[in-house]
């Protein structure tokens, strides 16, 4: 029997501050990875993650493949 297609795909969400910050005073950027239903959700996801770098919870956008 053959597998049924999965409809959760892999996303990275990137912190917005850092990326934007990245050259002048951040010593990184915050990445998570997560799983998201691209049939539910076929919008780009928006999060409020923590973010190491800038010491606060910060929108974490999701990064395009």
């Amino acid at each position: 029997m053959e597998k049924k297609k999965s409809n959760r795909i892999l996303i990275t969400l990137e912190c917005n501050e850092c990326s934007l910050e990245y050259n002048k005073q951040s010593k990184g950027v915050s990445r998570y990875l997560t799983k998201k239903n691209k049939q539910t959700t076929p919008e780009r996801l928006i999060l409020r993650k923590y973010c190491k770098f800038c010491k606060k919870a910060t929108l974490h956008k999701e990064l395009r493949k």
